[in-house]
């Protein structure tokens, strides 16, 4: 299984999976036209990596801005991870937001909520 590293466009975000550290990040703006054809091989991507995971994972999400056929997907990313906590392993997730965006933090704040994960809330 390799990393998944995919560079950043103005419709997606940045990502950086890696396997061996257990540090996965997505960064930028994330508005596709086609949700699933983006996020689809990141989905199959975790689902291969929760078999054998990481010691500890850590996901750092740095979104600026997303839109709602993007947050179906987060979404599922975070529901894998959180079953991945649930059988033992350690996850946290690292929820970063612009000081001056009450509406992403809020965000963040409404999905662990629904999560037994960890979450961080960072500004920056």
């Amino acid at each position: 299984m390799e990393n998944l590293i995919i560079e950043s466009t103005d419709e997606f975000p940045s990502v950086c999976f890696d396997k061996t550290n257990g540090k996965l990040e997505i960064s930028g703006i994330s508005i596709p036209h086609n949700s699933s054809d983006f996020y689809t091989p990141l989905v199959e991507w975790l689902l291969k990596y929760v078999k054998h995971p990481a010691k500890e994972t850590r996901l750092e999400c740095k979104l600026d801005y997303f839109n709602t056929s993007s947050h179906k997907y987060l979404t599922e990313i975070f529901k894998i991870l959180d079953e991945l906590s649930k059988s033992g392993a350690k996850v946290t997730i690292a929820w970063y937001y612009n000081v001056e965006d009450e509406d992403m933090k809020l965000i963040g704040q409404e999905l662990s909520h629904f999560l037994s994960l960890p979450f961080e809330f960072i500004e920056f």
